[in-house]
């Protein structure tokens, strides 16, 4: 926003208001959450998935801005953004077991003394 406001200090007569702003986070790639998906989506397809950053585009955001590690696995985006998107009913109860086991493991993990 400030670099816009930059270049509209040329143009008084343009007014400018911020209506939303989203400003970019992240979680750390090394936290254990990491390694229990990665873990739990090996087991169930033989495939590691690498810890990558990606667009903005899901709501992690909102729980990373309330202080609460989010981590976003899904599907395969082969057939993603684009007329009669899909997703296989294989890979749909893939991504639905690694997600209840790895809550079940990190649950686990964090209620053990």
């Amino acid at each position: 926003m400030t670099e816009i406001r930059r270049v509209l200090a040329d143009y008084p007569e343009v007014k400018v208001e911020e209506l939303n702003a989203n400003p970019p986070n992240f979680c750390d790639p090394d936290h254990e959450m990491v390694g229990i998906l990665q873990r739990n989506a090996n087991l169930t397809s033989g495939v590691t998935p690498p810890p990558i950053i990606s667009l903005g585009g899901t709501d992690a955001r909102l729980w990373r801005y309330a202080g609460v590690p989010a981590y976003v696995y899904g599907p395969s985006p082969s057939s993603m953004g684009r007329p009669d998107e899909f997703v296989t009913v294989d890979d749909l109860f893939h991504v639905l077991t690694v997600h209840a086991t790895s809550a079940w493991d990190y649950l686990r993990l964090s209620s053990d003394p």
